[in-house]
């Protein structure tokens, strides 16, 4: 991934050349003679390499003598390049930048200190790398993500292209994965996606695009082109902000420039005032390397008030490219030491940089050897190359977390270096790897959460495995467990269309108390297996062994979905109750390659029947007007403890099922087998997850937009509002009427039977009074959701005819929503309506 430079190993160069006097030129690198000039600094008569006057003057020097050093530590501005250092690190005697005791002396910056703090667990943000699900196993799509365990997830990576500078996907396929990485936050309320434009290999010397990011901050056209690139892209895929990770500015082996220093600084400005266009400020972060060869590139004090944070690469601090470098050689070393990430932060604090801007990177993955001499197997014994490529990752060198621990669970050796929190293991006679377990991963939280950080991020979350068992070494709940604690997470691991785990069909829906809202929740959700055969009819049927089986029928508003370019809607009828074979089949496609999330639902809602009996019970329906037939007497009716609905029935008129009255109004809203009983799932569908979530809002009579839609771009506004019609649509489709109207008719029988109960209130019509507050508050449903629904959709088609929409957006965009928009305005009251007449026939 990203090559990084240890700072101590390459600027303690002149005092170990003074330590390795030879009269041997030839013996050491940091000897020189007249016809061996130095790697860095001038020859002195002495035949050593240093720096200043007594190596680079004209009457001591041999060769190369026109070299400066980093800093003046007072030989004056003729013997060298800056008078400081960058990020105010410390001027050695030598003339070199550092920041350890052999640069600075006895100075000590002043870290951060929160000890006993839980900052850290602010901000977890899992770091995805989309061609993962290339690999030959362990791949992870976005459905398979864990995503309850994170408050940001950054998809990696976007390019740009270095001819229009338009955000482009770094593969093909990236397009179909960027809506159902972002379709995650319909089923995770509060979550964040974002994208991570550029990487390691954008900057390869051998890419079109290796100097594209100089180009772009050097130039305001080209800016121009970007900005109005990202924010559409940004609104068309619906991500929440843009994680920038230029691998590197100014460093001439990555292509940069010197001017890359100030028009970076530049460009964020720019880019920031961009992304508050089109309606929403989208979030910025910036990608920084941990060690100083780079980092002192970077104004991190001038661009630390433009972004909202930095990502620390706090990973990767050592790998095979060490080989190459003379200062630190071909030995073994921990990528994610805390030695090295201590220093990495000290630069941060020199410069004043508030913790609360800095997020660690977590490096879930390892980088392994192959040890010269297996002997010899501690930090900074040889290597002779990469490690042995694992079968999923099938790269020397890197092995992900998964297959680390298949490795660990097979009998490796691990040993543990507590001071420098890091774990390593040793298998197959020469085999080295360091990475992070149980124990040094909680030494990292403790160790950010001492420093006051606002988060953590782990890198990568697509080696941890697929699917991983809450408790279990391949979850990231298992691994940050107790140190996450403060997010108040409960992890659902059937949040996975991939899952091996069966599909599920809602057990008897039988409230023991319907005053207690715990016992009628009416989300069941079910995750579909993604890959699919199409049949004919491009529908779906789902069929699990023993269990119904489940058709589903794609329906969108107008196509508006698939010019978002969002995941279809559709959802699930429950057909006749055939059973399946012995084993289970998925057969169908996914709509238009769609992945969501599905919730088997009760029509007519568990909860809109908790509310119509309480109206009862006083005597009024849905908007508070007093009922025809009263307000019952009889109080004892509808008591929790000695009323008749929660006696068993008398015999003589005891129903097919349900041991008391109501747990058979209850039951009528859909029950399982039982009992010599057959299962009644009349009332029951599958819908969208997110539809089903908008129509429990309006069953309810609560706002089924506030702030989750205000938070949303200008472009998935539209969408959003094109969700609310697929649900009035759906709750129109036959099959969903025929639905409510069969649940409606039972519990109106059941009624009656209560009437006759001896204690219910004689000529009270308790039948008559449901159907009052039943069709009152549908009527109410729809006139609610309507002065909810049009408002929003007359705001937004005012902005989208505005002169800012234009600017931002395509003139196809534009033209989309604003006929979109135009046309939910106008027949608002056709699309936000019921078949009542159907519904309570």
């Amino acid at each position: 991934m990203r090559r990084l430079l240890t700072l101590v190993l390459i600027t303690l160069y002149a005092s170990l050349a003074v330590a390795t006097l030879t009269t041997d030129p030839s013996s050491d690198p940091y000897s020189c003679s007249a016809s061996k000039p130095c790697k860095i600094g001038c020859c002195g008569k002495n035949n050593i390499c240093g720096l200043g006057p007594d190596y680079c003057a004209s009457d001591v020097c041999q060769s190369s003598c026109d070299q400066k050093s980093e800093c003046d530590p007072g030989w004056g501005s003729q013997w060298s390049s800056a008078e400081a250092c960058p990020l105010n690190v410390c001027c050695s005697k030598y003339g070199f930048c550092g920041t350890t005791e052999e640069f600075c002396g006895n100075k000590i910056v002043q870290a951060p200190s929160c000890q006993g703090g839980s900052s850290a667990s602010q901000k977890i943000i899992g770091y995805y790398e989309g061609w993962s699900t290339t690999r030959a196993c362990q791949g992870l799509f976005p459905e398979d993500i864990s995503a309850m365990q994170y408050t940001h997830l950054n998809y990696a990576f976007a390019f740009i292209d270095p001819s229009s500078f338009a955000v482009a996907p770094m593969s093909s396929a990236d397009v179909d994965l960027y809506p159902r990485f972002t379709g995650l936050k319909n089923t995770h309320p509060g979550l964040q996606t974002w994208i991570s434009i550029g990487g390691w290999s954008m900057n390869d010397a051998d890419q079109a695009t290796h100097d594209t990011f100089s180009k772009l901050a050097g130039s305001k056209d080209a800016q121009t082109k970007f900005f109005r690139s990202l924010v559409n892209f940004m609104t068309t895929y619906g991500f929440d902000g843009v994680d920038v990770d230029w691998e590197y500015p100014v460093a001439p082996e990555r292509s940069g420039t010197p001017e890359d220093f100030s028009t970076y600084v530049s460009f964020l400005t720019n880019l920031k005032a961009a992304l508050g266009t089109g309606g929403k400020q989208y979030g910025l972060t910036i990608t920084i390397p941990s060690s100083y060869w780079y980092m002192r590139n970077f104004d991190i004090k001038a661009i630390e008030p433009i972004v909202d944070w930095f990502n620390v690469m706090t990973y990767d601090l050592h790998g095979t490219w060490d080989s190459t470098d003379p200062y630190i050689g071909a030995v073994v070393n921990a990528h994610t030491n805390l030695t090295e990430i201590t220093q990495t932060m000290d630069l941060l604090w020199r410069n004043h940089i508030d913790p609360a801007k800095v997020v660690m990177g977590i490096g879930f993955y390892g980088r392994s050897f192959t040890l010269s001499d297996p002997s010899c197997n501690q930090a900074g014994c040889p290597f002779s190359a990469g490690g042995k490529p694992g079968p999923c990752t099938a790269s020397a060198g890197t092995l992900s977390y998964a297959e680390i621990n298949d490795i660990v669970k097979s009998g490796a050796t691990v040993t543990e270096d507590k001071k420098a929190g890091v774990a390593i293991v040793t298998w197959d006679n020469d085999q080295w790897v360091s990475y992070d377990n149980d124990d040094t991963l909680k030494l990292k939280m403790e160790y950010a959460n001492g420093l006051c950080l606002s988060g953590v991020m782990p890198a990568t979350i697509d080696g941890l495995n697929t699917q991983p068992d809450p408790e279990s070494e391949g979850s990231l709940q298992g691994l940050l467990e107790s140190d996450l604690g403060d997010l108040d997470c409960s992890l659902s691991f059937l949040d996975s269309s991939n899952s091996k785990r069966g599909l599920f069909w809602p057990r008897a829906s039988l409230a023991p108390s319907f005053l207690d809202n715990s016992t009628l929740g009416d989300d069941f959700e079910l995750h579909l297996l993604t890959k699919r055969t199409p049949n004919k009819n491009r529908v779906l049927d789902y069929c699990i062994s023993g269990e119904p089986v489940a058709t589903i029928y794609p329906s969108t508003y107008s196509g508006f979905r698939t010019i978002a370019r969002l995941p279809g809607k559709g959802w699930i009828y429950i057909g006749k109750p055939l059973l399946c074979g012995a084993l289970g089949v998925v057969v169908g496609s996914s709509p238009s390659g769609s992945v969501a999330t599905w919730a088997a639902e009760h029509v007519f809602e568990l909860q809109s029947l908790k509310s119509y009996i309480e109206l009862m019970s006083l005597g009024v329906d849905s908007n508070g007007k007093s009922l025809a037939a009263g307000v019952p007497t009889v109080k004892g009716v509808f008591d929790e403890s000695t009323g008749i609905l929660f006696k068993p029935w008398p015999s003589n008129l005891k129903p097919a099922f349900g041991d008391t009255p109501i747990e058979t109004l209850f039951g009528y809203l859909g029950h399982t087998k039982s009992g010599g009983v057959p299962a009644d799932v009349t009332n029951l569908q599958v819908v969208d997850a997110f539809l089903n979530d908008i129509k429990t809002k309006v069953a309810q009579h609560h706002n089924f937009l506030g702030k989750r839609y205000s938070d949303l771009p200008v472009k998935q506004q539209v969408a959003f509002l094109a969700d609310v019609i697929d649900t009035f649509n759906y709750v129109k489709v036959q099959q969903v009427v025929d639905s409510y109207n069969g649940a409606f008719k039972n519990i109106v029988s059941t009624w009656n039977l209560i009437s006759k109960i001896p204690g219910a209130q004689a000529n009270y019509d308790y039948a008559g009074a449901f159907k009052d507050i039943v069709a009152s508050s549908l009527d109410k449903q729809i006139s609610d959701a309507l002065a909810i629904f049009k408002p929003a959709a007359q705001i937004a088609l005012k902005y989208w005819s505005s002169r800012d929409a234009a600017e931002t957006f395509t003139a196809g965009d534009v033209k989309a929503s604003v006929d979109a928009l135009s046309d939910f305005v106008n027949n608002a009251a056709k699309y936000i309506s019921y078949d009542v007449a159907g519904m309570i026939k």
